[in-house]
């Protein structure tokens, strides 16, 4: 489905609540100039060469996050293509895993529509999906990111909970969203 000139999808959830799966079926329903800007894709592919995951600092976090900023602002002078962002970001806290305020305020002043999602689910569902993930975020760590996204959610986002939905079942969710 083509969506409306200047246009943005923000997907936000903490690991394994399906973030990378869901934008990538949402994409393929979109037509036309699309981007998928995935924040792991700035933290890991750019940092992570040859290198464990232990090794990269919150510094080099802070800096993907910031390189993330400034790629979504080049997409949004453009103006040409619909933009579709996942992340594990907070609503409002600012940190190295990001906040959807920094990406609201680019969006709106580049006068952007958007709309918010936020996938969650029940941490102790999510943990066992992450356990049976080829690559399993050690507890404490989930733990942190987990808190760090839901420690507030808004009446701003569609709120899906992917403990109770198929990805099936989000999927037409979001297509009907599109219609």
């Amino acid at each position: 489905m083509t969506v409306k000139k200047k246009s943005a999808f923000i997907f936000r959830g903490s690991p394994a609540s399906g973030k990378t799966t869901t934008t990538k079926n949402f994409v393929e329903m979109l037509s036309g100039k699309t981007v998928l800007l995935e924040l792991d894709t700035f933290r890991w592919g750019f940092h992570l060469h040859n290198r464990d995951v232990e090794d990269v600092t919150q510094e080099e976090h802070q800096f993907a996050y910031e390189n993330f900023l400034l790629i979504l602002e080049q997409y949004c002078k453009n103006g040409d293509y619909t933009i579709v962002v996942e992340g594990l970001f907070s609503w409002d806290t600012p940190s190295a895993h990001g906040n959807i305020q920094d990406i609201v305020h680019i969006l709106k002043k580049y006068e952007f529509d958007y709309t918010l999602f936020l996938l969650s689910g029940d941490y102790e569902m999510l943990w066992t999906r992450n356990t049976k993930r080829d690559y399993v975020v050690p507890e404490s760590e989930f733990r942190s990111l987990y808190d760090h996204v839901m420690q507030k959610i808004s009446d701003e986002e569609v709120h899906l909970d992917v403990c109770k939905l198929t990805p099936e079942e989000v999927s037409n969710i979001l297509r009907r969203l599109l219609e």
